[in-house]
């Protein structure tokens, strides 16, 4: 049982490094096309790349803002798992340091 909850806590520090680096590319992606509105007049039918195809940039704006919530309701839900396994893997030490083992 402690290897596993050892095992779930690196995953979940992995997902949360993971998540972080998203959220810098999609604040980089926000920032670009806040940018390219601003620099373009305010048109919001602005064309620009997101991902593989080419949207206006005003829906670019849109999506990326919520994919920034996704990535933050993402981030607070894999926070409050790492947190539970921690509180999980010191009870678990504990018992066993409690059996001599």
């Amino acid at each position: 049982l402690d290897k596993e909850m050892t095992a779930d806590l690196a995953s979940s520090e992995n997902d949360l490094h993971q998540l972080q680096s998203d959220r810098a590319s999609l604040e980089h992606d926000l920032s670009e096309y806040q940018s390219i509105y601003t620099a373009n007049g305010y048109q919001s039918d602005y064309e620009v790349d997101y991902g593989t195809e080419e949207i206006g940039v005003s829906d670019a704006i849109t999506r990326t803002q919520n994919d920034l919530s996704q990535n933050k309701q993402d981030m607070d839900g894999t926070q409050a798992e790492r947190e539970k396994s921690t509180a999980d893997l010191q009870r678990i030490r504990l018992t066993l340091r409690s059996f001599g083992s």
